[in-house]
């Protein structure tokens, strides 16, 4: 309700209220990235959680599960080098943003 009251004080169409409303209440604002976290992050967090609970049985573990003993290490390579990028890429963003916070004169 909370929600609903802001987006109608900032004049944001119904149909764009009852449409995001929708969203949050059945959790499944995650799959629809403009929207993710337009209104509250906690439910954005249980809708992406709710998302891996319904795909991880269903759709992914059956295709690990038929991988040969090179094929998992393959996958095991492959998602140690995304986590591996993901941890530089932050790292080297703070250092950007740092530099670029101490050569700006105020």
């Amino acid at each position: 309700p909370m929600f609903v009251m802001v987006e109608r004080w900032y004049k944001t169409p119904w149909s764009t209220t009852a449409f995001r409303a929708f969203l949050n209440y059945s959790l499944l604002q995650a799959w629809f990235p403009k929207e993710a976290e337009i209104w509250n992050q906690p439910t954005w967090f249980l809708s992406a959680l709710t998302f891996s609970n319904l795909t991880m049985p269903t759709l992914v573990l059956p295709r690990v599960a038929e991988l040969s003993k090179a094929g998992l290490r393959k996958l095991f390579c492959g998602l140690t080098a995304v986590s591996i990028l993901q941890k530089i890429s932050y790292s080297e963003t703070s250092r950007f943003h740092s530099r670029e916070i101490a050569t700006t004169k105020p």
